[in-house]
């Protein structure tokens, strides 16, 4: 009995399969690694009520929450280097190990926060460890959502391109709905009480699942004949890479920047306000009297 084996080649020494999937299977593939992205992203904002004084105590409640809306912050900064780093890496390398690594990053990143302990115990480790996971979990997202988009475009037919991507930015939104509604049972089930003093580790630690379940659904994923052949003809020729068309990509920029940076400051508001009314935070005593919000 024999079993087939996926045709394969090298790239920069790297042996990658090459066989074209179903697209259908690239596109659940893509979103179902970048939803747990997402989640991951989002918990720190749906959470930060109770995360600035689990990490960032100060004498004044808004000190705390502002200083956690900033650790948000960083991962916003960062996001655009990781697109640009994973995005040549990927050019190098494939999409697909691109792709493992930033669910990995991603992972590790929210474990870390859920095991951290908090300032009264570590002192001010507490928040820097917090901050390197969030800038770890900014620099994965960058190359996470461009990754799979590329690796979406590339896998599926050209003229279909624009409805099979629509899907990666649904399950986006769908993640981000998902963490809500997981804070939501958490404090019905849970309690304000127990909320406050571990329940919200949960999520985080939850959200390591991403690394195995990452791994093993896109394990399987051949790399697209597009990057392949381009690739060969690189190496073959012995040429260098084409240059960047450098207008195109001031044009895409000036479009879609404004629209990204309106968007991040439109979520984080939204979130972060909403939480902060629910508090009352311009009324709330100093640090060690805060209240969780009922969701």
């Amino acid at each position: 009995m024999t079993t087939a084996t996926l045709p394969t080649t090298a790239v920069d020494g790297a042996t990658v399969e090459t066989s074209p999937p179903k697209p259908l299977k690239v596109v659940v593939a893509s979103c179902i690694g970048s939803a747990f992205e997402i989640y991951d992203f989002t918990l720190f904002a749906f959470f930060a009520v109770v995360l600035a004084p689990a990490f960032f105590p100060a004498m004044a409640a808004e000190s705390s929450l502002l200083l956690t809306a900033a650790t948000f912050g960083i991962a916003a900064f960062v996001r655009p280097l990781g697109a640009l780093f994973f995005g040549l890496y990927g050019d190098r390398i494939g999409r697909k190990p691109v792709l493992i690594i930033t669910l990995s990053m991603m992972a590790i990143g929210s474990v870390m926060i859920g095991l951290t302990p908090k300032y009264e115990t570590i002192g001010i480790w507490a928040p820097i460890i917090v901050a390197f996971a969030r800038i770890m979990q900014g620099f994965s997202a960058g190359g996470e959502q461009t990754g799979a988009a590329t690796f979406i475009a590339e896998h599926v037919p050209p003229e279909k391109r624009g409805f099979y991507l629509g899907f990666l930015g649904s399950a986006g939104l769908g993640a981000s709905m998902f963490s809500a509604g997981i804070g939501l049972l958490l404090s019905t089930f849970l309690g304000e009480a127990v909320v406050s003093d571990w329940g919200w580790r949960i999520p985080f630690l939850l959200g390591g699942l991403v690394a195995p379940v990452g791994f093993y659904i896109r394990r399987k994923l051949p790399e697209s004949e597009a990057f392949v052949r381009a690739a060969e003809e690189i190496k073959d020729h012995k040429a260098a890479r084409p240059p960047l068309p450098y207008r195109r990509m001031l044009m895409l920029a000036s479009i879609f920047i404004p629209a990204t940076v309106t968007n991040y400051l439109a979520w984080c508001s939204c979130r972060l306000t909403s939480r902060a009314r629910l508090v009352s935070v311009s009324t709330m005593p100093s640090r060690g009297s805060w209240s969780v919000p009922r969701w």
